[in-house]
């Protein structure tokens, strides 16, 4: 910790600068700052810095093997030439010689996460999790986590519920299979990070700690991210289970007790877009917003969830394009045809367009953007300036608030804080805006929900 000395009350520094070249000093420029009362630190930290001291010792210590290592070799390769028998195996001097070898290569090109005897998990994509942030304030022990049954699985990862035995209440525990790629890792690295950014936020999902180190638990890689458990599932199979329709998507224990009203349906709406308010105000961008991806707690309340790492989803969801999973049907166009996410004064474009998506996926109570029209076919409609029509059961109010969402140019589009409270207003109106009686859901199933690939 750097030693702060106190300002006891403001004071006007004025350091003078002056622009010198090979034809002498110029005049100087006078910038007044003002310090007001708080703390200032010294310019040298009064601790040592142990990462340099640590980088000389690995060099001084790399520099000696390099140098021991080819000598020892030179000598154990004479010793044998000399000797009159041939060796049938292997010598276990040119064994040691291999893996002192092996043991340099790991230790200059794998990151020591911990210095603890504890074995860990030796991945170069691993090392990553302590370079970028600080791991110990969320590392849990993996074998106090009791997997109790897988509650949904995609192409690379799945969820698991589990009890943390310390503080015995449920979890859920997102892991990758044996089959992900380094990417996988990666993705799911960075969402570790980005969480760990995040202070507690009664729309989003908590973070409740992570594992990095292997242990006896049932799962193919080391890494896993541990999150509050939210018994309800993700919102889109919410929504259909209150239709009776059963969900390939949903990941819920509970089924809906009565029919959604729709200050239930406003109240997920605005729930949202205040978990994107904020996430909007920490300058990040959801990649892959959408009803699957918003889990339900008790009292219905709905948490924005899946910040890097995107489910690996069959179906109609995901669209390939140059070998990646593209959830077009909640991408603006710019997106879709330019693979950008337009951003205008520190703001992304690309959000509110998917939360335009997600509010149709709320108001037709789990119907899937563009019914009827294939993947393929959405980039074609949008090129025309096609946009989905009004369903006739809710208010034209309601609805222009989705076509705000969809403007074509991408700074036209409304930011968090409006949505927020654009829907707040409804909400708290006693105007009718959704009319369920006439609500005729078969006209917004779509092909996914059958289980029915393009």
């Amino acid at each position: 910790m750097k030693r702060k000395e106190e300002i006891s009350q403001p004071f006007d520094s004025s350091p003078q600068v002056f622009a010198i070249n090979d034809l002498g000093r110029g005049p100087a420029g006078v910038k007044t700052f003002t310090l007001r009362e708080g703390y200032i630190s010294p310019l040298h930290p009064t601790e040592p810095n142990v990462a340099m001291y640590l980088k000389i010792i690995y060099g001084l210590v790399g520099s000696l093997v390099f140098c021991i290592v080819p000598f020892a070799g030179y000598i154990m390769y004479n010793r044998n030439a000399n000797s009159e028998e041939i060796p049938k195996t292997t010598e276990p001097s040119v064994m040691v010689f291999k893996d002192l070898i092996t043991v340099l290569i790991i230790f200059f090109d794998v990151t020591i996460v911990n210095c603890s005897h504890q074995q860990l998990y030796i991945d170069v994509a691993m090392s990553s999790v302590a370079e970028r942030q600080k791991v110990d304030d969320f590392r849990l022990d993996r074998d106090q986590i009791i997997t109790v049954k897988v509650l949904g699985s995609g192409n690379f990862g799945q969820v698991s519920k589990a009890v943390y035995k310390p503080l015995n209440f449920e979890v859920a525990v997102k892991s990758l299979k044996g089959n992900a790629k380094k990417k996988d890792l990666q993705d799911m690295l960075t969402e570790l990070d980005l969480m760990k950014t995040l202070r507690p936020h009664p729309h989003l999902v908590d973070l409740i700690g992570c594992c990095i180190e292997k242990g006896t638990g049932n799962f193919d890689y080391p890494l896993l991210i541990v999150l509050e458990y939210l018994p309800n599932g993700d919102l889109l199979g919410y929504l259909r289970k209150s239709r009776g329709i059963e969900d390939a998507y949903d990941t819920g224990e509970n089924r809906p007790s009565s029919t959604l009203t729709e200050n239930d349906l406003l109240s997920f709406a605005w729930m949202i877009a205040d978990g994107m308010s904020y996430l909007s105000t920490m300058k990040i961008v959801h990649r892959d917003l959408a009803a699957r991806n918003v889990l339900v707690g008790d009292n219905k309340v709905c948490k924005i969830s899946d910040f890097g790492l995107a489910r690996g989803l069959e179906g109609d969801i995901y669209t390939r394009k140059t070998q990646a999973r593209l959830p077009v049907r909640w991408m603006p166009p710019e997106s879709i045809f330019y693979g950008t996410s337009t951003t205008i004064t520190g703001r992304n474009c690309k959000n509110p367009w998917s939360y335009g998506m997600v509010m149709w996926e709320v108001f037709t109570i789990g119907g899937s953007p563009y019914p009827g029209v294939k993947s393929r076919e959405i980039a074609g409609l949008l090129e025309t300036g096609y946009r989905m029509l009004r369903p006739p059961y809710i208010s034209q109010e309601l609805y222009s608030i989705m076509a705000k969402c969809w403007e074509e140019q991408p700074e036209r589009r409304p930011t968090f804080l409006w949505l927020c409270s654009a829907v707040k207003r409804l909400l708290d109106d006693y105007q009718k805006n959704v009319n369920l009686e006439v609500y005729e859901g078969d006209n917004y199933i779509h092909l996914d929900v059958t289980k029915n690939k393009e």
